[in-house]
């Protein structure tokens, strides 16, 4: 499924990194022309991205916009 196809219809945010896989750094690029949330990790790979303290902050940020979480 690609990431344009995901984003149709739904609440969606995407994060990415800046040290991404070169298609899905593509693909994000494109999405953030839309109304799609996208999110930029400085320094993030593909498989760090979970881990770094920006990530935590960009998904409670998220979350606390859609639910009103404290």
């Amino acid at each position: 499924m690609s990431l344009i196809y995901a984003a149709m219809g739904r609440q969606t945010s995407i994060i990415f990194g800046s040290r991404d896989i070169p298609e899905i750094v593509h693909a994000c690029q494109k999405l953030s022309l839309s109304e799609t949330k996208v999110n930029f990790v400085e320094a993030a790979l593909h498989s760090d991205i979970f881990l770094l303290e920006k990530t935590f902050g960009i998904v409670l940020n998220q979350l606390n916009e859609w639910f009103g979480l404290n």
